[in-house]
């Protein structure tokens, strides 16, 4: 998944469907690059880089805080609800 070229239009849709379930709503994009490499003896083994993508909402549901994540683009209505149901135990 690359947010690059569609990332405003994403979040805010995403934005628009927590806040019509849930009183307020922040949301992330999130980039991490990994850089994994290997040495044997002094030598180089392997080298591989990985880029991983997603989105993260945080939310205020009836006075709780609840977060939820994915790398799927789209499960985003299951990372709504995740926040929703996290909600409850939040302060």
């Amino acid at each position: 998944m690359s947010l690059l070229g569609n990332e405003f239009t994403m979040i805010e849709k995403i934005l628009e469907s927590a806040k019509k379930k849930v009183d307020s709503a922040e949301v992330f994009s999130v980039e991490t690059v990994l850089n994994e490499i290997s040495f044997e003896a002094g030598k180089l083994k392997s080298a591989e880089r990985k880029n991983i993508t997603g989105i993260a909402l945080r939310i205020i549901h009836d006075g709780h805080v609840g977060f939820s994540s994915t790398t799927d683009p789209n499960r985003t209505d299951e990372m709504i609800e995740a926040a929703r149901e996290s909600s409850r135990f939040g302060k």
